[in-house]
């Protein structure tokens, strides 16, 4: 069997749909030795793909009159086509999939979340058009269509009844690290920058993500000098689409630690000594950074919305969104031994089940099925 898939998001720096699809790969390429797997992208592809002997890269180009979306919808299958490549199946990763394919060709489409229709200014105004012009007729196209929670799947369901019409629609989670990952979840400081190394010594809530206003940094920033007695708050990631007086405010207050981009040794070093984990956010699709800490060890502490309140089910790691004073006592709440501890366990627990191998599989399962 010939499976393609939409690898455009497997580039050198990679954010929430590049880790997605690497780690959904490897444990599918792991699992699978006999399927072929077609990788295709407009992009120079970054993945260890040398050492399985199933996988072909495909590089395509995209032209003046249909750019890097547009040729992906409009004129992928016909490259396939000419290409003399015959796929059985074709999975689309990142919520399009391309019109012309035949039928003969199975395509599962993959939906992460819907920041589209509820923080459209968090996204570029290109990426909004795409979606507003082929989400629907991408759902139309394809034969089954896997959310990444049950807070997508419901949405979607309200957002496109008419789209998803006798379709199924299945819900398979993402894992966080790999089992491979978890046992050997160490990091070096000899490749830890120094400013981070000395953070090691503070007592800190760690935010990791894109810094926009859909992660709701503004509540980091209210609730840092009403714990600074108590933690430091250390906040982690590029800076998307935010308000320029909102960022210099966070860089500026004392109480907040600032880092751009992180290497994944370095965010495994600054998880493993967080006091806590937080997710401030107004909305996620999932909340992958939730996931990796539970499962090294970490508390997390999440926003009572969307899927955040999903994967975190105990009441007394979620707080009422946007709601300071709830956010800072539910910290000062972890400084009880008997309630830290009970924390850690539910969250070793809860980390556990999320599993990127049992994803691998039920994709496979939807691979094969007729």
């Amino acid at each position: 069997m010939n499976i393609g898939i939409d690898a455009r998001s497997l580039v050198e720096k990679k954010v929430g749909f590049g880790y997605f699809l690497t780690n959904m790969l490897e444990e599918m390429l792991q699992m699978d030795t006999l399927n072929t797997y077609y990788f295709f992208s407009d992009r120079e592809i970054v993945f260890d793909f040398h050492k399985y002997k199933n996988v072909k890269t495909v590089q395509y180009k995209d032209s003046f009159f249909f750019p890097k979306s547009f040729y992906y919808y409009f004129r992928l299958a016909g490259f396939i086509k000419k290409s003399g490549i015959k796929l059985d199946v074709f999975w689309g990763t990142m919520h399009l999939m391309p019109k012309g394919f035949d039928s003969t060709v199975k395509k599962v489409l993959t939906i992460h979340d819907f920041t589209h229709r509820k923080f459209p200014k968090s996204t570029t105004k290109f990426n909004l058009l795409v979606s507003k012009l082929f989400f629907g007729p991408s759902l139309v196209n394809s034969d089954e269509v896997v959310c990444i929670s049950n807070n997508t799947k419901q949405e979607l369901l309200f957002y496109y009844p008419n789209e998803c019409k006798n379709k199924r629609v299945s819900v398979i989670y993402e894992g966080g690290y790999s089992k491979k990952e978890i046992d050997k979840l160490s990091y070096n400081e000899e490749l830890i920058r120094k400013e981070i190394l000395d953070i090691k010594h503070q007592k800190y809530l760690l935010f990791v993500g894109t810094i926009e206003p859909r992660k709701n940094i503004s509540l980091l920033i209210e609730a840092a000098p009403k714990l600074s007695d108590v933690v430091k708050i250390v906040v982690c990631g590029k800076i998307g689409w935010e308000k320029e007086e909102l960022v210099a405010k966070m860089k500026s207050t004392s109480d907040i630690f600032y880092f751009d981009y992180i290497t994944q040794n370095e965010k495994i070093f600054l998880m493993k000594n967080a006091f806590c984990q937080v997710q401030p956010s107004l909305y996620e699709g999932f909340g992958l950074p939730v996931v990796e800490s539970m499962q090294a060890g970490s508390i997390v502490m999440v926003a009572n919305n969307s899927s955040l309140k999903e994967i975190v089910e105990m009441e007394e790691l979620r707080f009422e969104t946007n709601d300071v004073n709830d956010f800072c006592l539910k910290i000062k709440n972890l400084l009880d031994k008997t309630k830290y501890e009970d924390a850690i366990r539910y969250c070793g627990k809860r980390g556990a089940f999320f599993d990127w191998h049992k994803a691998a599989q039920n994709y496979g399962s939807l691979f094969v099925e007729g």
